[in-house]
């Protein structure tokens, strides 16, 4: 932690920090997909398996929506 020239709790909390705000980006962002499941706001997994297939290809397909 010299190098860092802080302390050992200080390097951990920041780790918890970081961690933490990650784990509520996460969270928002499976709450918000599981409100448009609420809403009926999906597609079917072979539409979205037909674009990832497309990449890179030169008949690359547009993002279902």
């Amino acid at each position: 932690m010299r190098r860092l020239r802080r302390s050992k709790s200080h390097v951990i909390a920041e780790a918890v920090s970081a961690s933490t705000e990650s784990r509520e980006w996460q969270l928002g962002e499976i709450q918000a997909g599981l409100s448009d499941l609420d809403r009926g706001d999906a597609m079917r997994h072979e539409r979205v398996v037909e674009w990832l297939k497309s990449w890179g290809k030169p008949s690359d397909r547009k993002r279902p929506r």
